[in-house]
């Protein structure tokens, strides 16, 4: 199991991920296994992002290098799409689960809001505004 996990998560990372993690110079800094899940942290000069892959089902993960607080990239596209429709959040919105080939494109086409979210001037209301939209 433990082997199949971890190929499972490779086959992820490299379908979805792996021109994502060169262009944005993510460098693979942690990997962890146990018998019912894989993980593989890399990190850039800003962003740390976690793909872990928990009995199956692959997630997604991310957070500045000056916190140690993981986000559902579920809860980063709620809160993207909320600043651009200058709009409250509607609960079906925040409850979109994004699949890897969504959250990949979010990572492509938005890569300059997310650093900038998690940029260290910009954490701290951040962090609260995605407290926010999770509960």
């Amino acid at each position: 199991m433990k082997g199949e996990l971890k190929e499972y998560l490779d086959y992820c990372i490299g379908k979805y991920f792996y021109q994502l993690l060169e262009k944005y110079e993510f460098k693979l800094t942690d990997q962890k296994m146990s018998t019912i899940a894989a993980s593989n942290t890399f990190i850039n000069d800003t962003l740390i992002l976690k793909i872990v892959n928990d009995r199956g089902v692959i997630e997604t993960q991310i957070a500045s290098i000056c916190s140690n607080t993981y986000w559902s990239f579920d809860l980063v596209n709620a809160l993207i799409t909320q600043k651009e429709e200058v709009k409250s959040i509607s609960k079906s919105n925040v409850l979109k689960r994004l699949s890897l080939s969504e959250v990949a494109k979010l990572m492509h086409s938005k890569m300059d809001t997310i650093t900038k979210l998690f940029d260290k001037g910009n954490l701290v209301q951040t962090e609260n505004a995605l407290f926010e939209i999770g509960e």
